[in-house]
């Protein structure tokens, strides 16, 4: 989750995933309360960044986001975040149990740091939108708000 400002990246517990309908209800109260205004996935590219079925996987479940939720779904390149999340967090003198707890909600902050960061640096866009185009997202949006799972 990211500040009003969308300056800083905030980790939210990973959601557990268990029966669609209450998952998307979870998310969609997440939604309303925090005033999120587009999600972001993150995509599990092959390290030569060609999409493979888990690639698919989170992009048929970023289009029922986007049809249940009526926000915008970004998909971000997660290649490695879990690897540098568990370096923050062995940072932090952590058990490796805790760390395990807590693994996929840090990379989910890295990916929308990812974002941000990007959006940081392109400035906003002739159009008053976030980020210039050359600069957006693995699928060519702009990218802010909730990362739904990795």
């Amino acid at each position: 989750m990211s500040d009003a400002l969308g300056m800083a990246a905030h980790p939210l517990p990973a959601l557990q995933r268990g029966k669609p309908e209450a998952d998307l209800a979870h998310l969609r109260d997440l939604v309303e309360d925090r005033g999120v205004v587009r999600i972001i996935l993150g995509l599990p590219l092959e390290m030569h960044g060609a999409e493979g079925p888990m690639a698919r996987e989170v992009r048929a479940f970023g289009a029922t986001l986007e049809a249940a939720l009526g926000l915008p779904v970004v998909y971000e390149d997660e290649r490695l975040t879990t690897d540098e999340a568990e370096e923050r967090l062995r940072e932090t003198g952590m058990r490796p149990s805790d760390r395990k707890r807590r693994r996929d909600s840090v990379a989910a902050a890295v990916i929308l740091e990812a974002v941000l960061r990007r959006e940081e640096n392109a400035g906003p866009a002739a159009d008053g939108s976030p980020a210039d185009a050359a600069d957006r997202g693995t699928d060519g949006e702009p990218g802010e708000g909730v990362d739904a799972g990795e």
